[in-house]
């Protein structure tokens, strides 16, 4: 099954769970054999969480992720705004 071309919502997938009402965005991406998935795909995903107001957000690939991605995962745990 191929996602279609239109990316409005900024994720491929929207996944719940019926007993708790817990959503994820789900952004699946096929790369080449030789390719991996750059920082700017993490981003993207993460700008459209936020703005969906989704809590989670998946990020699955047939190819390794650049080691900038985990930085900006670090990054974005830092600015996260603590809980009161």
């Amino acid at each position: 099954m191929q996602t279609p071309t239109t990316r409005e919502a900024g994720y491929d997938i929207l996944a719940r769970d019926p007993l708790t009402s817990f959503q994820a965005a789900v952004e699946v991406r096929k790369y080449g054999r030789n390719s991996v998935v750059g920082v700017s795909i993490v981003r993207q995903l993460v700008g459209a969480m936020m703005l969906s107001d989704i809590p989670c957000a998946i990020l699955l690939s047939t190819n390794p992720l650049l080691f900038a991605c985990f930085l900006q995962k670090l990054e974005l745990e830092e600015n996260k705004p603590k809980d009161s």
